[in-house]
C-alpha cells in the first residue's frame, strides 16, 4: 500500500504544527487586532456607564459574536493555499493524504480554536478588568464560560462553543467548494439552505400534524391531545439534537473529504 494513502496520525500532527507555527501569520495579527478593538470598546463603554454588565467582557453577546466571526473567517480560509494558483503546487506536494489534511484543518478550526478562543476571552476579560478597575474603579470579576446566563435563557457561553463545533463544518465545506470569497458565499448559501429547510419542515409539519398538536386527537371519545403534543415535541427535540450534533457535522465532513479529493485531482 502507498505510504501516503495509509492514514498516519503523526502526519496529522505535523500538519497541525506546520499550520500553527510556520504559516498563517495573518490570524495572529487579526487576533491581536480584535483584542485591541474589544479593549478600546470596553474602555469607551466603561467611561459612559458605571454598570459592570454594560461592559462587553461581561456580555455573552460579545462572546458569541467574536467566537462565531473569528471562527468562521479562519475556517473559510482553511484551503486558501489550494485555491490559490501560485501556491496550489506547494499544497499538492505536501506528503499527506486528503483525509489527513482535512482532519488537521478540522482540528485546528474546531477543537483547537474553541479552546484557544476561550483562553483568549478569559485573558481579555482579566486584562480589561484590571484596566477599567484602575481607570474607572469598575471591577467585573472573572468571566466564566461555564456559568449559565439569564440573558441567554440560562445557556452558558460554553454552549455556543459547542454549537460552533457543530456548525463550523459548513464553512469548512465552503472553503473546499468555493475558490474565492468563500466566507461570504458560504454565509449566503447557509442562510438560503437554513430558511428553505425551516420553511419546508414548518409547512410539512403544519400540513400533517397541526390539528393533532393544536387541538388534540379523540380516541374512543377521549381527547389525548396534550400527551400527543408533549411526546411529539420531545421526539422532535431529540431528533433535532441528533441531526445537529452528529448527522449534520458528519455529512459536511464527508462532503468536504470527497470534494477535496476531487479538487486535488
Amino acid at each position: 500500500m502507498n505510504q501516503i494513502k495509509a492514514f498516519d496520525l503523526s502526519r496529522v500532527g505535523l500538519l497541525i504544527k506546520k499550520e500553527i507555527f510556520y504559516q498563517r501569520r495573518a490570524p495572529w495579527i487579526i487576533v491581536a487586532g480584535v483584542f485591541v478593538f474589544l479593549l478600546i470598546f470596553n474602555l469607551l463603554m466603561a467611561e459612559d456607564s458605571d454598570q459592570v454588565n454594560d461592559l462587553p467582557g461581561n456580555q455573552v453577546i460579545f462572546y458569541v459574536l467574536t467566537l462565531l466571526t473569528l471562527g468562521t473567517v479562519f475556517t473559510s480560509a482553511s484551503f486558501n493555499e489550494l485555491n490559490n494558483k501560485s501556491s496550489a503546487h506547494h499544497y499538492l506536494s505536501i506528503p499527506a493524504s486528503s483525509l489527513e489534511k482535512l482532519i488537521s484543518k478540522w482540528l485546528i478550526t474546531g477543537i483547537f480554536y474553541v479552546v484557544a478562543f476561550n483562553i483568549f476571552y478569559i485573558i481579555f476579560w482579566l486584562f480589561s478588568d484590571v484596566v477599567t478597575g484602575s481607570l474607572f474603579g469598575i471591577k467585573g470579576g472573572v468571566f466564566n464560560p461555564f456559568e449559565s446566563r439569564i440573558e441567554m435563557d440560562l445557556y452558558s457561553p460554553w454552549f455556543f462553543s459547542k454549537l460552533y463545533l457543530a456548525l463550523h463544518t459548513i464553512y469548512l465545506a465552503g472553503a473546499v467548494y468555493f475558490r474565492k470569497f468563500s466566507y461570504f458565499k458560504t454565509a449566503v448559501a447557509q442562510g438560503f439552505i437554513f430558511f428553505t429547510l425551516l420553511g419546508l419542515i414548518a409547512g410539512i409539519g403544519s400540513l400533517f400534524f397541526y390539528d393533532i398538536w393544536a387541538e388534540g386527537m379523540h380516541v374512543n371519545g377521549n381527547k389525548i391531545g396534550p400527551m400527543i403534543g408533549e411526546s411529539g415535541g420531545a421526539f422532535l427535540m431529540g431528533l433535532g439534537k441528533i441531526m445537529l450534533w452528529v448527522v449534520f457535522p458528519l455529512w459536511m465532513l464527508t462532503y468536504s473529504y470527497f470534494k477535496l479529493k476531487e479538487t486535488e485531482v
